[in-house]
């Protein structure tokens, strides 16, 4: 049976994982628009912090299920 606490990290960790690919995705599709001010207006910061949530998240679920 897994524990409460385990059980918990692993739901934050996947929340954290969606988020951050929901951020990732969203401003990547910034990033390929056609607009001359795509590349200005601050997507790439937005793509790094979308792959740092995701890779928060791995983390925090590796720790939490004990892996």
């Amino acid at each position: 049976m897994i524990s409460r606490r385990a059980l918990k990290g692993f739901l934050f960790s996947f929340l954290l994982i969606l988020a951050g690919g929901f951020v990732f995705i969203g401003s990547a599709v910034l990033y390929v628009s056609t607009s001359p001010d795509a590349h200005n207006s601050g997507t790439g910061a937005a793509l790094l912090t979308g792959l740092a949530l995701m890779l928060l998240g791995l983390v925090i679920g590796l720790v939490s299920c004990g892996a």
